[in-house]
């Protein structure tokens, strides 16, 4: 079966965070999260990269971020997990 993976580059602009959000919690829900579980990944993405876009380029719109998203299932009950690294410039975030 193949496994999800999302590569999205978007501008250091927050006029871009309503769209991450419209595509991360249908995916969380896509493989199986409830929705409980979608909010709190879509709340602490959106916070992840609203700081990115105020500390690491204080709030320049010029910079660029990386998001990645890859689906992985852990231990015997194959519980599904989405990993998120972002990455600007040469520095990475990660998500879990």
């Amino acid at each position: 079966m193949t496994k999800l993976h999302l590569k999205l580059v978007i501008p250091s602009d927050p006029r871009y965070l309503p769209v991450v959000r419209g595509a991360i919690a249908p995916l969380a829900a896509a493989i199986g999260w409830d929705e409980s579980d979608c909010r709190a990944i879509t709340l602490a993405l959106d916070e992840a990269l609203a700081n990115i876009i105020r500390h690491a380029y204080h709030n320049c719109l010029e910079g660029s971020i990386e998001l990645e998203c890859r689906e992985s299932a852990d231990g015997l009950e194959s519980l599904c997990s989405i990993t998120v690294r972002l990455r600007t410039g040469q520095k990475y975030v990660r998500v879990q």
